[in-house]
């Protein structure tokens, strides 16, 4: 067996200094907590390495697991994020049986059935299980914005066959119901568990995935944010020890003409995120940063923004809104492509991140997130 290991993405936690009126929840030895803007482990500030392995619930044997964990354990990560998600439909179940495939759900017509077998839950059950073992949390994602692995367009399909848009998912009772029967079989599986950091409602959640969004979706109308109040409570409702977050992309609604055209900032993804920081049981928050893909004019003639610059002003915008909350704040995933710019880029980004004035008094704590990548051959 060849072990291949490739850094995949970065991400870094920032935790704000500000007097915040944020009161420290009481939970069991070993689970991870807030006090104001820090993270907190069994009454000392929780700062961590860690590794975003979306895949790694998927591996088939357990000795990939074990060596995936042994790996990052040796490279000081304390903090795992991936997803807690894996769906196929009923015509792909044959295939899936066959080759070994990891899956958690069935789809069949207009509902699923679990798999909690040895192909099932009984593989992430493993991943937890390690992960105690080597000492690392997991930040567990219920589903995706995207299509792949199962995501949120699955619900849509099949509860709501022809249904022409993406945001639908957030205001059907049925997709709701459907969405909550899930999450609550995979928090009472799970919410005795230490392994567990915090519970993501959704990787991205937009208004728009790979079927467009509807008029009726914007930051303005409340459709995400909305969405994102009524599943933390309800998670909440089910564990009340255990962190809950968005797993968004941190777009803001900022009521600027200066950026009334700017899709991360004028309320068309959907976010808000200074008001999301506000919810009750949103325990931190999150945040992404591609900006090539999302501006593919910068760096070029005319430009206003390097992607350097953008990134810096990325960063600034989301510590200083965490900072007014008061809640700790993590960049779960950036990117930039060629490996100059990485060379170049990724050390201003760190470098803005480790500055202790930025965005004013803020107190930072380095959080690097690398995804490995794992392969075998003989």
């Amino acid at each position: 067996m060849k072990l291949w290991i490739s850094v995949a993405s970065f991400l870094f936690s920032l935790f704000t200094s500000a007097e915040s009126t944020a009161v420290k929840r009481a939970v069991p030895q070993g689970f991870v907590t807030t006090r104001g803007a820090e993270f907190e482990l069994d009454g000392s500030p929780f700062a961590f390495v860690g590794a975003n392995s979306y895949w790694l619930p998927l591996l088939t044997t357990a000795q990939d697991v074990e060596t995936t964990f042994q790996q990052m354990h040796a490279a000081g990560v304390k903090v795992l994020r991936t997803w807690g998600f894996n769906a196929i439909n009923a015509s792909e179940l044959a295939g899936a049986l066959e080759s070994g495939l990891t899956y958690y759900q069935v789809w069949n017509n207009s509902d699923w059935t679990l798999n909690d077998g040895p192909q099932g839950l009984e593989r992430l059950d493993n991943v937890l299980n390690t992960a105690l073992k080597y000492d690392i949390r997991v930040i567990l994602a219920f589903t995706n914005n995207w299509v792949g692995y199962g995501g949120m367009e699955l619900y849509v399909d099949h509860i709501m066959p022809g249904a022409s848009t993406h945001d639908v998912f957030y205001t059907d009772p049925r997709m709701i119901a459907s969405y909550q029967r899930y999450v609550k079989t995979i928090v009472n599986r799970y919410k005795d568990s230490p392994a567990i950091f915090a519970w993501e409602m959704m990787n991205e959640a937009r208004c728009l995935g790979d079927l467009p969004s509807s008029s009726a979706c914007s930051a303005p109308l409340g459709t995400i944010p909305t969405w994102y109040k009524e599943q933390s409570d309800f998670i909440r409702s089910l564990d009340p020890f255990h962190l809950i977050t968005t797993g968004g992309e941190g777009h803001f609604y900022w009521q600027n003409p200066a950026f009334a055209s700017d899709y991360n900032f004028n309320g068309q993804a959907g976010e808000d995120f200074d008001f999301d920081l506000t919810l009750p049981n949103v325990d931190f928050a999150t945040y992404h940063m591609y900006p090539q893909l999302w501006y593919p004019q910068l760096d070029f003639p005319g430009s206003n923004f390097t992607v350097e610059g953008w990134g810096l002003f990325w960063i600034d915008a989301h510590a200083n809104a965490a900072k007014k909350a008061g809640k700790p704040l993590i960049l779960e995933e950036f990117g930039v492509t060629g490996l100059t710019n990485k060379t170049t880029i990724y050390p201003s980004w760190v470098g803005r991140a480790l500055d202790t004035k930025h965005g004013g008094q803020v107190q930072t704590y380095l959080l690097i997130f690398v995804s490995h990548f794992i392969s075998t051959t003989g």
